[in-house]
């Protein structure tokens, strides 16, 4: 890529996202850091006679970041949450440095709507912009961690997506659709992480584009 065609680039990322080109270019070399500390393979995508090595960033360097940086630590939160980054143009694409720049864009700085987007990716695990019972019921599996018998977790789990379904104002029966997830998040913002964690603190948010949180992702094993 030539010099132009990277400022180019830059300014593509910066015009769609709530960055400028210096935290643009941050999370570039992060994304680079984070790519050269794991075993990285890359993936050919021809055109033409044309093929383009692109690197991708794995699953456990993302959940390095948020272990380290935003203080999760629920397994399968996490893998939702790489699935978001992953599939915000499609499903299961892989996370080039473009929808990196683009996935931090909406963690970090997002709109209330941008979030709502990002949060029902992650809690739509069929991906057919439904979430159904079952769906509820893995996703609140990590909320009930003690309890007497499993018997009493199951009950504790059905009774919390009970209080969901009747407080909440749906198209469908026991089933959350997209539309239905936009129109009662905005009602009340606190339902946006209802099914579980997976956006960052203001704090978390406002700390992680600095220069010492790109040099110790150096260090990361």
């Amino acid at each position: 890529m030539s010099k132009r065609e990277m400022e180019e680039h830059l300014q593509t990322l910066v015009d769609c996202t709530h960055f400028d080109i210096d935290e643009v270019k941050l999370l570039e070399e992060m994304f680079q850091t984070l790519c050269a500390g794991a075993e990285v393979k890359s993936f050919s995508e021809s055109s033409s006679s044309t093929s383009t090595k692109v690197v991708h960033l794995t699953r456990p360097r993302l959940r390095d970041v948020l272990m380290n940086c935003f203080d999760m630590c629920d397994d399968f939160m996490m893998d939702r949450t790489f699935h978001s980054f992953a599939s915000q143009k499609d499903y299961d694409q892989r996370v080039t440095v473009d929808l990196w720049v683009q996935g931090m864009s909406v963690f970090l700085r997002g709109d209330l709507e941008e979030k709502i987007s990002f949060c029902f990716r992650v809690y739509d695990i069929n991906m057919n912009e439904e979430i159904s019972r079952d769906e509820m019921y893995t996703l609140l599996l990590q909320a009930i961690v003690k309890a007497p018998s499993q018997e009493d977790r199951d009950e504790a789990i059905r009774d919390l997506i009970e209080l969901v379904l009747k407080s909440w104002q749906l198209t469908k029966p026991s089933i959350i659709t997209k539309e239905d997830f936009m129109v009662n998040v905005k009602a009340n913002q606190l339902r946006l992480e209802v099914f579980g964690h997976c956006i960052p603190s203001t704090k978390q948010a406002k700390d992680f584009l600095t220069l010492k949180v790109a040099n110790s992702m150096k260090s990361w094993k």
